[in-house]
């Protein structure tokens, strides 16, 4: 529940488990973002993330409810 979410991205937990995604810095002593990815009230995992080459990514998983993704997405 401690994780540094970004403004404009899902910024706390909203169900019961929480997948989430961050991106570090190279050195990795920073956070460049962060979000969780959950589904009010149900299970939400993370299974698999790609990035691609323009530094996108890619996430899949299950959910008991539609997969969350943000608007525009």
């Amino acid at each position: 529940s401690d994780l540094p979410a970004s403004s404009g991205y899902q910024t706390q937990l909203a169900g019961t488990q929480d997948a989430y995604v961050a991106k570090l810095n190279p050195a990795g002593t920073s956070v460049i973002y962060a979000t969780y990815l959950g589904a009010r009230r149900v299970t939400t995992i993370g299974l698999g993330i790609a990035v691609d080459g323009a530094g996108g990514a890619y996430v899949t998983g299950t959910t008991a409810r539609g997969y969350p993704i943000t608007p525009g997405a």
